[in-house]
Order: structure tokens, then C-alpha cells, then sequence
């Protein structure tokens, strides 16, 4: 659940990001069964494969993945090659291989055409792996900032939507991309405080109190708040 959590943080921020900025929803990025999260280009698409660690068996795996869906676009739609991009996205490696580091016979059991493997490998970005942070307090900021006043929930229900579509073999993208729009647009917002932060603190907000040195009262029963500091 650790790796789907990085992975739907990373979706959500790259979704909702892409709302506020007025994208068509269709367009955003999709989850895919055989790979993690589809993301559009101006001329392509990339496959995304999250990975929080980036071991040599992970590399592997993402790199099978990578060939079958290849080995697809070869044999039903090869004019699709030409805008397909793979690319690795992990939080901590274990392993400094890149995907041409990978031995055809040695490290691929039952993977037996080169010729697909020498073209899956030219799909690969230019930065074929990279590292990614976790994404979950951009998530939250990106959605404070949107006046969402309960990030929190909204990010607990989206989350939950994905982890649905993950289960389900034959999910509809654009059924679980309109869910989400309809997640986000019905969430109640902080009336008043788009695109705010909260309060900016000033020199007079946190000036001592001129009478500070004569308080000598003693608080008990409550934990002590900002207010607690404030001149009366």
C-alpha cells in the first residue's frame, strides 16, 4: 500500500494540478493496468512506472512491462510507436542500472524477440529513470490553494477511487476521471480565501505585550493558545 500511496499522490497532484489550470479532463493523465500512470505530450505519450524503491528485480519488472506493451503497439498498432515514451519514476534506488544496463538473455527469462527489445529500449525518454519526492504535501498545498477546505478527505476519496480502478480489470478511464472532477468540484470550499495561505502574520501581531512583566497569572485546565499571548 506504501508504493500505491506514492503512486496516487503523484496521479492526484498531476490531475488535479491540471484542473486548475483549466486542462479538458480527458486529457489528463490515466491509470493503467499494465503501467502506472499514462501521461500526455505535445507529440506523445509517456508510461510512467512508480516505483518507491528501485531495485535491480523492479527494474526488471517495469522493463517486461515495458516490452509487452511494446510487443502490443507491434502487433496491432505500430503507428503508435513513434509517439510512445517510457519512463521509470522512483523515491529511493537500490540500483544505479539503467534500462540498457539490463542483459537481454542473461536478465529477461522467456523474453525471446530482440527486435522488440531493441525498440522498447528507443521508447525509453531521454531521462529514462528519475527521482520523484513524495508528493503528498504538494498534494495538500495545491489544494489548500484551490480553497479545498478539507484537503484531507478530498485526497482519503480520491485515493480510494483509484485503488478501485487498480482492482478492476476492465475499468473505464473516463468514468474514473469524471468521478474525480465530480469529487473535486462538489467539495466545499473556504468561502472568501481562494488562492490564501491563511493570515500573514505582521511586527504587531507578535510584539510582546508592554505589560508582559506584571502577567503573573497562572494558566491550569487548558493547553495554552495563541490568544493566551495576545495583549487585552
Amino acid at each position: 500500500m506504501a508504493g500505491f500511496a506514492l503512486q496516487g499522490n503523484l496521479f492526484l497532484l498531476r490531475f488535479f494540478k491540471g484542473l486548475a489550470e483549466g486542462c479538458e479532463p480527458g486529457m489528463l493523465a490515466e491509470t493503467e493496468g499494465l503501467s502506472d500512470i499514462i501521461e500526455p505530450g505535445n507529440d506523445n505519450f509517456t508510461l510512467v512506472q512508480v516505483k518507491r524503491t528501485l531495485s535491480k528485480q523492479s527494474l526488471v519488472l517495469a522493463l517486461r512491462e515495458a516490452y509487452l506493451i511494446t510487443q502490443i503497439c507491434i502487433d496491432k498498432l505500430p503507428e503508435a510507436l513513434k509517439h510512445l515514451r517510457f519512463q521509470i519514476a522512483y523515491q529511493s534506488r537500490k540500483t544505479f542500472l539503467q534500462p540498457a544496463d539490463i542483459k537481454f538473455i542473461k536478465d529477461l527469462n522467456g523474453i525471446d524477440n530482440k527486435r522488440t527489445w531493441q525498440q522498447m529500449l528507443k521508447c525509453f525518454d531521454e531521462t529514462p529513470i528519475i527521482q520523484i519526492p513524495d508528493h503528498s504535501w504538494q498534494l495538500y498545498l495545491l489544494l489548500w490553494n484551490e480553497a479545498i477546505r478539507n484537503p484531507k478527505s478530498l485526497i482519503e476519496r480520491a485515493l480510494g477511487r483509484l485503488l478501485k480502478a487498480f482492482d478492476t480489470f476492465n475499468y473505464d478511464p473516463a468514468e474514473l476521471v469524471y468521478e474525480l472532477v465530480d469529487l473535486f468540484n462538489s467539495e466545499e470550499r473556504r468561502s472568501g480565501q481562494e488562492n490564501s495561505l491563511g493570515h500573514l502574520l505582521t511586527s504587531k501581531d507578535v510584539a510582546p505585550d508592554p505589560k508582559a512583566d506584571t502577567l503573573t497569572g497562572i494558566l491550569a485546565g487548558q493547553s495554552p493558545t495563541f490568544e493566551h499571548w495576545l495583549p487585552t
